[in-house]
């Protein structure tokens, strides 16, 4: 019986096995970004999503920060209709905002990491799966969740070759 409960243990241990996708608890890193938003009614295609990705990365470069990892992306849908997109890229150092770009401090706290390969249908159900662990683990979110958009989906339109980390803030 011991050696059917070591067994079923290392098993159940991997997230892999029951959440069907490795995920691991971190520490936040990158805590200061330039952030921008778009509504729009439907949700936004990749081109006006990498735009305004382009948009932030021109304002922080003209300002002296520089870039220290991949865009953020968080599409959510509007109480109001429509969607809410907001963009970040992560930055070296603090920069005044202007009417457009905002300047956010995450806190470096834990949040979970999980990898992903594929386009929004595998992302969405990586989503989920980190709200069964976050439920399963009866952990809170303090914060929204983001995607790194590790794959530059301007460069690459094949969407099953896309690799996308999403992270979860927890506590």
């Amino acid at each position: 019986m011991n050696q059917i409960f070591e067994n079923f243990l290392s098993y159940i241990v991997n997230t892999k096995n029951i959440y069907g996708i490795n995920i691991e608890r971190k520490m936040v890193k990158d805590t200061i970004v330039a952030t921008s938003t778009l509504a729009s009614p439907s949700y936004p295609e990749t081109g006006k999503i990498y735009n305004l990705i382009a948009e932030v990365k021109s304002y922080a470069g003209g300002k002296g920060s520089k870039q220290v990892n991949v865009p953020m992306l968080n599409v959510s849908r509007d109480p109001r209709g429509g969607y809410q997109t907001m963009v970040a890229i992560p930055i070296n150092k603090n920069i005044e905002p202007d009417s457009r770009i905002k300047i956010n401090h995450l806190v470096p706290g834990n949040i979970l990491v999980t990898e992903i390969k594929g386009g929004r249908g595998k992302i969405a159900e990586g989503f989920n799966q980190l709200k069964f662990y976050i439920n399963d683990f009866k952990l809170t979110s303090p914060a929204m969740p983001f995607e790194s958009l590790v794959t530059d989906r301007i460069k690459e339109p094949d969407t099953s070759r896309w690799v996308t980390r999403i992270y979860y803030p927890i506590y």
